[in-house]
């Protein structure tokens, strides 16, 4: 009988950490023979220079040089340790790092225990364990141009609270009183001062809190969390009305240019004072947040959002739509026409594309005219898939290269495109949230099949439609 051939067996990951950290302290003992060489011998001077900025440091303070290929290989073992940890969305990895080498040193330097796979894990564990202590809730405060409007005094999406300028006061000098009383005795303006007039430059500021991350992670968080909040904004408000919306950036309260040109000897000179914040606000515009069609897609991006702001939530769907609409919020504060569109594709196909494929265009485009069909409008679904493939083939032909980025096509249908991608986001958010999809962990098949069962409820209703005309609201899901 034919013995079958072994498959070849996987590499055990800790196994290379334990590679990783054999080298590093033998690299240790190279650098420490190469110094005593050097000082032998008086050739300090060949030493490699750059080699010694990269060390592992103790917890008593004592450093030894392991090189930058060492420093290398341990930071590819510790971030694969990491993200397979339950740490991995809290814990930032340079946290880790800083936990690690100490725990190094003492295991293998100081105490001299043998360099195994159990050692190394137990090393690894310990770190890992000594970074997580650094978690906790974090409440971020952080400045945004949002509507020029400064009513109502606040709203919010989800866990993010947006309080106008003049309310934000109270709350900050609240925050800083402690600050504020130990530096009053230099009679300099205090940091409390410098920022109260930073933030007085923007129109509204986001107050999120973000739970059991530490330092570096929960200000990544934050920022994300009220970036995502500013791109639901620009689906619910729309493009047009909301692209000048940012979260942070330069403190600045106005928009000033400037421009000159000479023609025929003659100097022409032109300046304006823009806002830096979004004007198609009217008195009285936050009626609109309290209509029920509103406060629904407020309610879901919220859900979404809860997914950024407290990782214990485990909400795939829910990020994969923060994804898409974090890609059309770029598009619509793109200053490139080009830029935008392609963007906004990848709007698109973030939310629709869940494997590699041979057939992307298909899936692209089918999927989402499926979630852009309106049962009640006029709009057939095949001139929906047409609309789609025409915008999947411009932003394709821009993508490699046919299509110039200055060609007037793109600034002519800049907008088409991000009216497409904000029917789709709009139309899917509602879609996902009212099914209750965002709290479950659906399979890559799972969700190909849904998105798949989509089109072929589109077609069929839209056959239905052909002979009787519109589909009665009731009868639509």
């Amino acid at each position: 009988m034919t013995k079958k051939p072994s498959r070849p067996r996987k590499p055990n990951a800790k196994e290379q950490w334990v590679d990783a950290v054999v080298f590093a302290l033998s690299e240790c003992v190279r650098f420490v023979t190469m110094v005593n060489d050097a000082m032998r011998d008086r050739t300090f001077s060949r030493l490699p220079g750059s080699e010694f900025l990269y060390k592992l440091k103790g917890a008593d303070g004592r450093t030894y040089t392991c090189g930058r290929e060492a420093q290398r290989r341990l930071e590819v073992a510790a971030e694969s340790s990491l993200r397979g940890s339950r740490f991995a969305e809290t814990v930032s990895f340079e946290r880790f790092m800083n936990a690690l080498k100490p725990a190094i040193v003492d295991r293998f330097i100081t105490k001299g225990t043998e360099v195994d796979v159990a050692s190394v894990d137990s090393v690894f564990s310990t770190a890992l364990r000594e970074a997580a202590k650094a978690r906790g809730d974090g409440r971020h405060l952080i400045p945004c141009q949002l509507m020029f409007q400064a009513e109502p005094d606040s709203f919010s999406i989800g866990p993010v609270t947006f309080h106008n300028r003049e309310t934000f006061k109270p709350v900050f000098e609240d925050l800083v009183r402690e600050n504020r009383a130990k530096e009053a005795c230099s009679g300099k303006p205090t940091i409390a001062d410098q920022v109260i007039g930073y933030f007085a430059n923007f129109t509204w500021v986001a107050d999120v809190i973000v739970k059991g991350c530490d330092q570096q992670i929960g200000k990544e968080r934050a920022n994300q969390a009220v970036g995502a909040a500013v791109d639901f904004m620009h689906v619910l408000f729309g493009h047009y009305h909301s692209r000048n919306m940012v979260v942070g950036g330069p403190g600045l309260d106005a928009d000033i240019r400037a421009e000159m040109e000479v023609r025929d000897g003659d100097t022409k000179l032109s300046y304006s004072i823009g806002s830096t914040s979004a004007m198609g606000f009217p008195e009285g515009w936050s009626a609109m947040l309290e209509e029920p069609g509103a406060k629904a897609l407020i309610s879901a991006a919220g859900r979404a959002i809860e997914a950024i702001t407290d990782p214990s939530r485990s909400r795939p769907l829910a990020l994969r739509f923060v994804d898409a609409a974090a890609w059309h919020g770029q598009a619509v504060r793109e200053t490139s026409a080009a830029a935008s569109i392609i963007k906004s594709v990848t709007a698109l196909e973030r939310l629709v594309t869940v494997a590699k494929s041979t057939d992307t265009t298909r899936i692209v485009t089918e999927r989402n005219a499926a979630l852009s069909y309106d049962t009640q409008g006029d709009e057939r679904f095949a001139d929906l898939v047409k609309r789609m493939e025409s915008i999947y083939d411009l932003r394709s032909r821009l993508a490699h290269g046919t299509l110039s980025p200055f060609d007037p096509e793109v600034r002519h249908r800049r907008y088409e495109v991000l009216a497409a991608a904000e029917k789709s986001l709009i139309n899917g958010l509602d879609l996902l949230d009212q099914d209750g999809l965002f709290d479950q962990t659906l399979s890559k098949g799972e969700l190909t099949a849904g998105l798949e069962r989509l089109i072929t409820w589109a077609k069929r209703i839209d056959a239905h439609r052909a002979k009787t005309g519109p589909v009665p609201q009731e009868d639509v899901r």
